[in-house]
């Protein structure tokens, strides 16, 4: 094949990925954004996956699907605040969880608040404690074959990263309220996401 021939098929050639790399991009800015202002969305499948909550940690399953209701709110200038809160409605078990994600000025946490038939019944400390490398803190919420919570947790050592030893606490429903059924130490850590 000639010189010429062969350029112009390496034209062609970043010409049609030129054209994928637009098609993409067009896709991509399509996804919903966080608005402008406040905006309340109602969403109708709890079984559908969550979108893992605009500007909070995209790369932790808390097992809590997709929300029935989502506000999101503006940020100060300086980005620290309340972010987004959601409702998840589980009829079944008459259990409400409704997860409120802050930002700071490092990362950010989110707490969890559980009501059932309209009781709050949240134990204390249920909030995630999330820095720019590691989590100290998350949760997993189950539903069956009964529901229960599964937190992972770990103290502050010198710094953030510095692993220390994680802890694996189970709550499970007894005389209507959430309590505490086992905990396990499990090994020194830092991010304890990965241990679920």
């Amino acid at each position: 094949m000639k010189k010429s021939n062969w350029i112009i098929v390496v034209f062609i050639i970043i010409a049609v990925v030129n054209i994928f790399f637009f098609i993409d991009h067009k896709k991509q800015s399509n996804i919903e954004s966080i608005p402008d202002e406040q905006e309340t969305e109602t969403v109708m499948n709890k079984d559908i996956p969550s979108d893992n909550y605009a500007l909070a940690p995209a790369d932790f399953d808390d097992g809590l699907g997709r929300p029935t209701e989502k506000t999101n709110y503006d940020l100060a200038e300086d980005g620290i605040g309340l972010a987004v809160v959601e409702k998840f409605n589980d009829k079944a078990t008459d259990i409400t969880i409704i997860r409120s994600y802050y930002r700071t000025a490092t990362a950010g946490y989110t707490e969890y608040k559980i009501e059932r038939n309209g009781v709050n019944i949240t134990p204390n400390g249920f909030k995630t404690l999330d820095g720019a490398d590691c989590s100290l803190t998350k949760f997993r919420f189950v539903w069956k074959p009964e529901f229960s919570v599964i937190k992972i947790s770990r103290n502050v050592g010198d710094t953030m990263i510095q692993p220390t030893m994680a802890t694996k606490t189970i709550y499970k429903m007894m005389n209507g309220k959430l309590s505490i059924v086992s905990e396990t130490p499990l090994r020194e850590i830092c991010n304890v996401s990965d241990l679920f």
